[in-house]
């Protein structure tokens, strides 16, 4: 099993809001962790870091499970833990008042993952013939194509496509969606804020990544893409090889 991970600020941002965590893989054991800030002045970075920091900080602590049950229950008290740090940051201080993140946390076990996931940073499975959008996108967008008022070509370039309908820490309460899959060995996932998926297609993501063994450099090569295309936005990914 092989990880490697790589964030850039982009073209057009002054700073990079985007944090991200790889633990090590020991025994095919392991989580990673991608979150995409938003506020005004430094929120964003101040959500996004310290929604990673509680993360790790509490699995520190806590990363040991017997069952699925006890898999989904740590990912959701990581998340919730975060939220709640997160919100009482931006009460304390007026000019991080409303302040978010995006997030997916994702476990691996061997061959056995675990996401949870808030907002639209995205985690995609890739197999030897395909690529799936495993997490489903918490925005506008999205619900508008859910009500099939809106198709997905047409959401592409949607004037709204960055609102997200959820975010860490804007709230006492965040809802959390939960998802499993098993991965077979050469499969890949990556994980990835919108700074790459609204610049590179999936498809698009899985030529470049299949089309090169060593996964840092398929990994730089995402983020290179992106800024190729104007890197409109801070662009972080992480992948594991299986």
């Amino acid at each position: 099993m092989i990880s490697a991970a790589y964030s850039d600020i982009g073209k057009k941002r002054l700073a990079n809001e985007d944090s991200y965590f790889v633990s090590e893989f020991t025994k095919n054991i392991g989580y990673i962790i991608v979150a995409d800030g938003m506020g005004g002045h430094s929120g964003g970075a101040v959500a996004s870091k310290l929604t990673v920091d509680c993360i790790k900080g509490y699995f520190e602590n806590n990363f040991d499970w017997k069952n699925e049950d006890d898999i989904k229950h740590l990912l959701k008290c990581g998340i919730e833990l975060a939220n709640k740090t997160v919100y009482a940051a931006a009460k304390k201080d007026s000019q991080l008042l409303g302040m978010g993140t995006t997030v997916v946390l994702c476990i691996v076990e061997g061959e056995k993952i675990y996401i949870a996931n808030v907002g639209d940073s995205r985690l995609y499975h890739i197999t030897q013939d395909k690529i799936n959008q495993v997490t489903k996108d918490h925005s506008l967008v999205q619900e508008l194509i859910d009500l099939g008022k809106i198709s997905e070509q047409e959401a592409e370039n949607h004037p709204n496509k960055n609102l997200i309908t959820r975010a860490v820490g804007t709230n006492e309460e965040v809802e959390i969606d939960f998802y499993k899959f098993r991965a077979k060995r050469g499969d890949m996932i990556v994980i990835c804020t919108d700074g790459l998926s609204n610049m590179v297609g999936k498809d698009e993501i899985k030529i470049i990544v299949a089309n090169d063994d060593n996964l840092k450099n398929a990994v730089k090569k995402l983020v290179d893409k992106a800024n190729e295309r104007g890197g409109l936005d801070n662009i972080t990914v992480a992948a594991v090889k299986f």
